[in-house]
């Protein structure tokens, strides 16, 4: 697999630097990742699609279609959505309701 490269962590491929925010989400986002409950499938799809492998790459990789790719990385982010939804849910009623949920 062909992975995109560079000398630094937070760039890639002449993209600037992130901000704190941008990396605050991340951390978040391993977090969700982390305990969302994914299958070893999704774990590695997930892993891949963030390292910069294309859904053509880890199909080949994996031995299996591109859809096949897309379908495992569509089951993830639904778990890692509901999982998020849960810990805003739970935030909320410990607030007492206080605040806004869109």
């Amino acid at each position: 697999m062909k992975q995109s490269t560079n000398d630094h962590p937070f760039i890639s491929n002449g993209v600037p630097p992130f901000s704190e925010p941008i990396l605050c989400t991340y951390i978040d986002l391993d977090r969700l990742i982390e305990t969302a409950g994914l299958t070893e499938i999704q774990q590695k799809v997930v892993a891949w699609l963030m390292c910069g492998y294309s859904e053509l790459d880890i199909a080949e990789e994996m031995e299996c279609t591109k859809q096949a790719v897309n379908v495992h990385f569509r089951k993830a982010v639904d778990k890692i959505v509901k999982r998020d939804i849960r810990i805003w849910e739970a935030t909320y009623k410990k607030e007492g309701g206080k605040g806004e949920m869109s």
